[in-house]
């Protein structure tokens, strides 16, 4: 699953009184990479932040951050990217966020998986939805192929229809949509589905079913989706802010994926910056630091690979200055941009 296992041993002697006791933590040793380099492709999950969320935020206004969304992903190079909190609120006149986000990653040689039209019908057939979860990819080293927009309340009824989908107080929620694509990587010419969600934050039980559902209607969707275009062996990357972590949701939706197959990108060999957290808080600011845990840091934020010749390295893309703090050329959102070298050769 890409998190660490815990052993704590506690030595206890009742003569002299006293009680010692020390945590280590290890990972479990990595699946083995099948492949050769031409075999890999980078891939990458990002969430930028709504420009509502940061509006009264001094120096965090979207006009203030947009180049840093930018700048991040170039600097990972990633071939296909992820993106969530990408909306349709209108950051300049004519212009919506997610298009904003069209043109800047542009000149870095990225474009728009879907279309206009296609995110166009799905806001005329329902406006009442979040479709913020997109996708773009490199053209000089991916084709697309094909591409499309899910409902979540759809493929989760579809997955488990007796469960509702509610907020935490019960009410009906607002359909989510995730886009998927289909790829062929130029240097290997291996075809791949790659799919982006944001599933709902929340600390109810019905906001954790809602997660879990949500995540066994992706997968389910996807499944049928390979199978349905003649492709039931290509590789599918699931690219998402899952908002479930393994220190308060050991089985949450990140373990669904886990239980059906999929591999976590941070299973690699060779991980970084994994006591960081995926996320930085600002309920009181944004910190100029992260914050490094002892033992691994939250991660909400997931690349999970089913199929394929695994995951040959993994990045929480941190950085800073030479004094620790954070580079703000790069520090486009409240979540740090998530890395993954995935090989997709068969095993």
């Amino acid at each position: 699953s890409g998190n660490p296992v815990y052993a704590r041993v506690t030595a206890y002697n009742s003569e002299h009184s006293w009680t010692h006791s020390g945590t280590v933590t290890t990972y479990l040793r990595s699946p083995a990479v099948h492949g050769t380099q031409a075999d890999r492709t980078k891939v990458a999950t990002y969430n930028v932040q709504l420009p509502s969320i940061t509006q009264n935020i001094t120096g965090r206004r979207w006009e203030d951050r947009r180049h840093a969304v930018a700048r991040a992903i170039a600097r990972g190079r990633p071939d296909v990217v992820g993106l969530q909190e990408t909306d349709m609120s209108f950051v300049e006149p004519g212009v919506r966020q997610y298009q904003d986000v069209e043109r800047l990653v542009a000149p870095y040689g990225y474009a728009w998986a879907t279309t206009h039209e296609q995110i166009d019908e799905v806001r005329a057939r329902d406006p009442r939805r979040s479709l913020g979860a997109h996708i773009v990819y490199r053209t000089s080293t991916t084709e697309l192929l094909d591409s499309g927009l899910v409902s979540l309340r759809d493929a989760a009824a579809a997955y488990d229809p007796k469960v509702a989908w509610v907020d935490g107080d019960g009410k009906p929620d607002p359909d989510r949509y995730a886009t998927w694509a289909l790829f062929r990587d130029r240097d290997s010419g291996r075809k791949f589905y790659a799919a982006s969600a944001h599933l709902k934050n929340g600390e109810t039980p019905d906001v954790k079913a809602l997660r879990k559902v949500s995540a066994g209607g992706l997968d389910l969707f996807l499944w049928r989706l390979a199978r349905s275009q003649g492709r039931p062996t290509a590789p599918i990357v699931v690219l998402a802010d899952l908002n479930s972590d393994n220190g308060r949701h050991p089985e949450g939706a990140h373990e669904h994926f886990i239980a059906k197959g999929y591999a976590s990108g941070a299973s690699a060999p060779v991980r970084k910056n994994l006591k960081v957290a995926t996320v930085n808080s600002h309920a009181l600011g944004y910190p100029s630091r992260p914050t490094v845990a002892t033992h691994a840091g939250m991660r909400i934020d997931h690349v999970l690979v089913r199929r394929g010749g695994g995951v040959a390295r993994y990045e929480n893309q941190v950085v800073l200055t030479p004094s620790g703090t954070f580079d703000e050329r790069y520090r486009g959102s409240d979540h740090n941009l998530q890395l993954a070298e995935i090989s997709l050769a068969p095993r």
